[in-house]
């Protein structure tokens, strides 16, 4: 995956805002993805130059605020692209939260699942071993 600087990610957005570019156009001048475009030119759109910069911290949501999310993209029959876009999330973080929920049900929504899962077996073994 390439990484784009801040300014260019301002640049193509501008020039398709304001430099009467298409996302298309300005996808094929900059040789890069058309729906990469498109994104930058949303968040620009949405929260201006702020929208484009690098966000250096992890966000997380609350069980309350992913079972909404879901329940807003089911209500309004949204793609989870457009879902994503509705409510600044990436759209593969709405993609595990409807897997959770379909296997776990809402409740899954609120268990944290931060970092690695330890395996059962080795536990069981450092167990034995203290005794």
């Amino acid at each position: 995956m390439v990484k784009y600087s801040e300014e260019i990610r301002i640049k193509v957005a501008i020039d398709v805002l304001e430099g009467g570019l298409s996302e298309n156009e300005a996808a094929r001048k900059y040789g890069m993805n058309h729906v990469t475009v498109n994104e930058w030119v949303a968040a620009y759109s949405k929260h201006g130059a702020a929208g484009l910069i690098t966000k250096g911290t992890h966000r997380t949501f609350t069980g309350e605020q992913k079972q909404y999310i879901l329940e807003d993209m089911h209500e309004n029959r949204l793609s989870y692209k457009a879902a994503a876009k509705k409510h600044d999330v990436l759209d593969r973080s709405i993609r595990n939260w409807e897997r959770i929920y379909r296997n776990e049900g809402p409740e899954g929504l609120y268990i944290e699942r931060r970092g690695r899962t330890a395996s059962k077996a080795p536990q069981k073994e450092m167990e034995m071993k203290v005794l």
